[in-house]
């Protein structure tokens, strides 16, 4: 049971910190069976891409010197992949821990 209350805990804590983390936009989109996901990665020198994914393959659509330029990216997909009728939402991200 301690063991549970520490992963409980510790899981909490990295998706509140996850969900703070504008650096890592992460939205899923779906339409009945099909999933597709967009997602903008932040790297350490500040530049950024824009990734998209959709039937299991995943393509770099953008990428700048400027977070909010990705962001736009994101959002352009977005809106056009609702106008196909997806459902789109913004999802965390978060890990899963074994503690033993």
């Amino acid at each position: 049971m301690r063991h549970l209350l520490l992963f409980f805990s510790l899981w909490m804590a990295s998706v509140e910190l996850l969900a703070a983390d504008k650096d890592n936009m992460f939205v899923v989109c779906e339409r009945q069976r099909e999933v597709r996901w967009i997602r903008v990665f932040s790297s350490n020198d500040g530049k950024c891409k824009t990734v998209y994914s959709k039937e299991g393959y995943s393509q770099v659509v953008s990428s700048a010197t400027f977070y909010s330029s990705c962001e736009s990216v994101l959002n352009n997909v977005k809106k056009n992949v609702e106008g196909g009728g997806f459902k789109c939402h913004e999802a965390v991200l978060a890990n899963v821990i074994e503690i033993n």
